[in-house]
Formats: C-alpha cells, sequence, structure tokens
C-alpha cells in the first residue's frame, strides 16, 4: 500500500512484506552522451523532479564520447526504481544504475 503514513511530511511506502519503505541516501550513477549538455540534462530533471540532492559529482569527458554523473539523493527503494526509469528515458543517458 503506498502512502501508509506520513513523517514529517513526507510518504512511506509499505513494503510487500510488510515493513516500511524509509527514505534514505541512494547513489546513483549514470554515463551521459553529449558532454556538459548530457550533463544539464540530469541535472535540470533532478531539479525540476524536486529531488532531495545531497551530493552532485560530474566528470565532463572532454576526449571520450561519456561523462560520468554521479549522485546522492534522498529516496524510498519505490522512488529509487522510479528515479532510474526517469534516467533511462532521457536521450543522453547511456546507462544509469542505483549502487546497493
Amino acid at each position: 500500500m503506498t502512502g501508509a503514513s506520513r513523517s514529517r511530511g513526507e510518504p512511506v511506502d509499505a513494503c510487500p512484506e510488510g515493513g516500511h519503505d524509509v527514505r534514505r541516501n541512494r547513489f546513483l550513477t549514470a554515463s551521459v552522451a553529449g558532454g556538459f549538455d548530457g550533463v544539464m540534462h540530469v541535472a535540470m530533471m533532478l531539479r525540476t523532479r524536486q529531488y532531495q540532492v545531497t551530493k552532485l559529482s560530474v566528470d565532463v569527458g572532454c576526449s571520450s564520447t561519456r561523462s560520468a554523473v554521479r549522485v546522492t539523493v534522498r529516496l524510498t527503494s519505490a522512488e529509487a526504481r522510479l528515479l532510474l526509469e526517469r534516467m533511462r528515458r532521457l536521450p543522453l543517458v547511456v546507462t544509469a544504475q542505483v549502487e546497493p
């Protein structure tokens, strides 16, 4: 059941096992094409969707065709899956994964 209870205005999703899926720092890494433009597409998606980003680092590839975006964001596991889907739909994102 989604939105089972609320704490400090944040929804808490119930896990299938009956426990609660709490927000915690999740680490996402994406490989993007397009250099700085690709990086900015990822950053703007995070901003417009109002994700609680606590750390963002980028490595813009000058000589290579891909750049790396590493982000720490506070999410439930369900929200992490949704963010991953949204990232993968961006045209310049080559790969994206949430680290355990």
